[in-house]
């Protein structure tokens, strides 16, 4: 029998942003583990993830664990990496503030009514604490992780879609890539 998380649902008007999402999962039993052993972003880390939190990669997943932070990655140790935050339908509800069931007619409502950017009136936010400038060399900055050692390259985390039917209007999202997803 899968294991309720019921009681976060209250605290998910608190999400501002990824940090108050991993202090809501944190606080939901069940939905996130943590560990500070050094793991390698190159197969490891994914394969870490399969066996926790997917199962085995197939169509569909064999089972569904919590979502891992991993606090100390080799290569870039000033830098986490969370994967599996979005892995289901049950822990995304939570982070929405619903339940699975409402959850794909929330999405829809909030795609219909897309709420503007936020105003920081000359303060600067967060996301902009550390400012990396040319040369970039992104691969150098940030852990990208591989699944397998035959992967053609890395990958940060899986594409959302959003398109629009010109003649109907309608607007399926549609997402894509593997089931091991990482956020840096």
């Amino acid at each position: 029998m899968k294991e309720k998380a019921e009681p976060a649902i209250n605290f998910a008007h608190e999400i501002r942003d990824l940090r108050s999402a991993i202090a809501l999962l944190e606080k939901t039993p069940g939905q996130l583990i943590t560990t500070s052993e050094p793991v390698d972003p190159r197969a490891e880390l994914a394969g870490i993830y399969r066996f926790v939190g997917a199962g085995t990669p197939t169509i569909t997943s064999t089972k569904t664990g919590p979502a891992i932070l991993f606090k100390r990655v080799k290569g870039c140790d000033d830098v986490k990496v969370i994967t599996g935050v979005l892995f289901s339908r049950e822990r995304t509800a939570i982070l929405m503030g619903t339940s699975a069931e409402r959850l794909p007619h929330v999405l829809l409502e909030a795609l219909n009514n897309p709420i503007g950017p936020a105003d920081y009136s000359g303060n600067s936010p967060r996301c902009q604490e550390v400012v990396h400038r040319e040369p970039l060399d992104v691969l150098k900055i940030l852990p990208a992780p591989t699944n397998t050692e035959l992967d053609a390259g890395p990958y940060f985390t899986m594409g959302l879609l959003r398109v629009e039917d010109p003649e109907t209007g309608q607007s399926p999202v549609c997402a894509g890539a593997g089931h091991n997803d990482s956020l840096v």
